[in-house]
């Protein structure tokens, strides 16, 4: 969802700390994900029956993600005399841009994209023990249970920065190709990862 390794000149870039708050609220975070976790594109009203919301509170905050551009009208239905906006969530890239911020203001981008990043991992994780407990219930009710489902690999390995550029562009590539490369014989994966650079030892922190 956050790129910073590779720029595409068509980016979205949050320059503002006004932007960037918008962008990391935990309610609108919550109605990007429920959006991106979709595999079509929806209403703010179903997105707001998924919450188990009132649809004009998630109204309310999805326009602003609107005009962000990280939600994008994808088409328009005709039902019953209305007209309903079907919405998902942007295949550009978003990018946390602190160049136009003074150094006043990048202690609370900092806070604000570290909130934003924590919130995207714990949503992650409990995915992921939530599939894991779902997988171990399931194998004890089976005889049978297929090795190689899946697995979490934490590695810190020594890149280059054009390695470390080439790597993240291949992943970000493949997730989006097989976001919605839905066949017979696939099964939904959590695939979450994330790549940066460690400090170097002896390097203040």
């Amino acid at each position: 969802m956050i790129h910073e390794l590779t720029e595409d000149s068509n980016a979205i870039r949050l320059k503002t700390l006004s932007d960037i708050k918008t962008f990391s609220d935990p309610y609108r975070m919550l109605i990007y994900k429920t959006f991106s976790n979709s595999d079509e594109a929806i209403t703010i009203k179903r997105v707001a029956d998924l919450m188990g919301e009132v649809p004009a509170k998630v109204y309310y905050h999805a326009k602003k993600l609107i005009k962000l551009g990280v939600l994008e009208l994808d088409h328009e239905e005709n039902i019953n005399g209305i007209i309903a906006k079907y919405y998902k969530t942007t295949k550009r890239q978003i990018i946390m841009s602190h160049d136009s911020l003074d150094e006043k203001q990048l202690p609370s981008m900092l806070s604000e994209t570290q909130k934003m990043v924590s919130n995207v991992i714990d949503d992650a994780k409990a995915e992921f023990i939530n599939a894991m407990q779902s997988m171990a219930q399931n194998e004890q009710t089976e005889e049978d249970s297929d090795e190689g489902d899946g697995g979490l690999i934490v590695s810190r390995i020594h890149l280059t920065k054009q390695e470390a550029e080439d790597l993240y562009k291949y992943l970000l590539d493949l997730s989006e190709k097989k976001k919605s490369e839905e066949k017979d014989d696939t099964s939904k994966y959590l695939f979450f990862n994330g790549l940066i650079e460690l400090p170097r030892q002896g390097d203040d922190a």
